[in-house]
């Protein structure tokens, strides 16, 4: 046959595949640009008998129309022609460039499970298609599932309706009456082996297909239950109980308790995707794998709502005390200012603020202070490239800062520094009055009333006037915000009176 040019174009190249239904060739288009390869599937009937001939031309022409029907679909090769040559039958199809599935499911290798499901799902949207069409493939195995190589997608090929026509063609006369059992042990269902094939026939096959990827078994060599005669195979696949399911469901022996449609299948898979699915937004962050280079992790620079700020030992033996003489009351911070402001009306300084831990391997950088009415704002820049910024008051916690001297570049490690009298890395202990007081200072500071009425508005907010009243009035006259907290503090005895 190679070389052998038939219905005038098609030439035959080698030969693809032979069996007991046939030959399979490859040939060459020659009527069409560039003569594109097909193939050529040949059948020749086992009688010359004028009446089985007769009925072997009716079986080919109508298995011929169902194969130019299924071709429209992408994923199924298209019938480009059949003809009959010296009372012989010829099929011709296009060519799929591609590989088997049997080339990828290999013996003792098992498939993650999220790749069975994917070809699983690509093979039943075939499938739904064929039975659509009232087809059953009867023949559902991975050599008639080729990874088309253009695209990467499956395409089912050699459906077994034709493989049945082969074999009433091929038969004796007496025979082409019988219902012959097509397709392939292993894969075949026992209803498809007693020559009754159903939809649910191909979804067996199918299944049994997934279960070989998933185990590397081939579905021949699995044990059966004995009580089912159902194959044992979840002991052995890394498989979800919900993917697991629908398997053993896909290849019940009987066939009313399988699956009765590939579309029934599809839906029930892609229900299992929307169980399954974890919206991002519950998705938990990954911890940090960075290792601290500190032998003590460093407490962060800011508390959270949830934290308990540490107070160190008071800067005072005595709270600070308002115009009427009255003490000032301590206020949970609630953010960096309130920190800040808490720390001056109670007399205390978070412990975090008395001292850094920083490796001895780190070369500092230390930025003497600026002295901006009252307002200062210290920088440390460690190994050029963490900066940690705080914004103090003036003498925050009994300090006044004096004019910036110098930038140091220095190799020794941080100094702790003291906040009582003791020197601070980069400045002189004589720029440290440790006489000075907290609330004179705040006095001589008039941007810190709008610090301190901002924090007395939202103590008023919360209902607690008397608290409000007693924040405010540590504004000193000189203050710019003195006119509006002395405005707000008539507001809020006001307010105290009606309650």
């Amino acid at each position: 046959m190679i070389g052998q040019l038939l219905d005038g174009r098609y030439r035959i190249i080698r030969t693809l595949g032979k069996g007991g239904f046939g030959q399979t060739y490859i040939a060459e288009d020659t009527r069409r640009p560039g003569c594109p390869v097909c193939v050529v599937k040949h059948l020749k009937p086992a009688s010359s008998d004028p009446r089985f001939l007769e009925i072997a031309r009716r079986l080919f022409q109508s298995e011929a129309e169902t194969l130019e029907k299924l071709g429209h679909y992408d994923r199924i090769p298209r019938l480009l022609a059949f003809f009959e040559h010296d009372s012989e039958f010829y099929l011709v199809q296009e060519y799929i460039d591609g590989h088997t599935l049997t080339h990828e499911i290999r013996r003792g290798q098992q498939w993650e499970e999220e790749k069975t499901i994917a070809m699983l799902k690509e093979v039943l949207s075939i499938l739904a298609f064929v039975h659509s069409q009232g087809v059953i493939h009867r023949d559902i195995k991975p050599d008639n599932i080729i990874r088309r190589t253009s695209d990467n997608r499956l395409v089912l090929v050699d459906f077994g309706a034709v493989k049945q026509v082969r074999t009433q063609i091929m038969s004796m006369p007496e025979q082409t009456s019988a219902t012959i059992a097509v397709g392939t042990p292993g894969y075949m269902s026992s209803e498809q082996g007693q020559g009754k094939p159903k939809p649910s026939s191909d979804i067996y096959a199918l299944g049994m297909i997934g279960i070989q990827s998933l185990t590397g078994i081939a579905p021949a060599r699995l044990d059966e239950d004995p009580e089912t005669g159902e194959a044992l195979w979840q002991h052995i696949a890394h498989v979800s109980p919900g993917s697991a399911t629908v398997l053993s469901k896909m290849v019940k022996c009987y066939f009313r308790e399988r699956y009765q449609s590939a579309q029934e299948v599809l839906e029930v898979l892609e229900k299992l995707d929307l169980e399954n699915a974890v919206p991002e937004t519950l998705i938990p962050a990954k911890p940090s794998t960075r290792i601290p280079t500190q032998s003590t992790p460093p407490r962060p620079l800011h508390p959270t709502r949830s934290d308990t700020p540490s107070w160190s030992r008071p800067i005072q033996s005595t709270p600070p005390r308002n115009r009427d003489g009255q003490p000032i009351p301590a206020i949970f911070p609630r953010d960096r200012n309130n920190q800040l402001l808490a720390s001056v009306y109670s007399g205390k300084i978070p412990s975090r603020m008395k001292s850094t831990a920083v490796h001895p391997s780190f070369k500092p950088i230390v930025v003497q202070t600026v002295n901006t009415s009252g307002v200062s704002r210290v920088l440390v820049a460690i190994c050029g490239g963490m900066v940690a910024i705080a914004t103090t008051v003036g003498i925050f916690a009994g300090i006044r800062f004096g004019t910036p001297t110098s930038v140091t570049n220095s190799s020794a490690p941080i100094a702790s520094p003291s906040i009582a009298g003791s020197p601070i890395s980069g400045t002189s202990s004589s720029s440290i009055d440790p006489s000075m007081g907290v609330t004179s200072e705040i006095e001589h500071s008039a941007e810190t009333g709008h610090m301190i009425l901002a924090e007395a508005k939202a103590m008023a907010d919360t209902g607690d006037y008397t608290k409000a009243i007693h924040i405010a009035g540590v504004i000193p006259s000189e203050s710019m915000a003195y006119n509006q907290a002395q405005s707000a503090i008539a507001e809020w005895q006001l307010a105290l009176g009606r309650q």
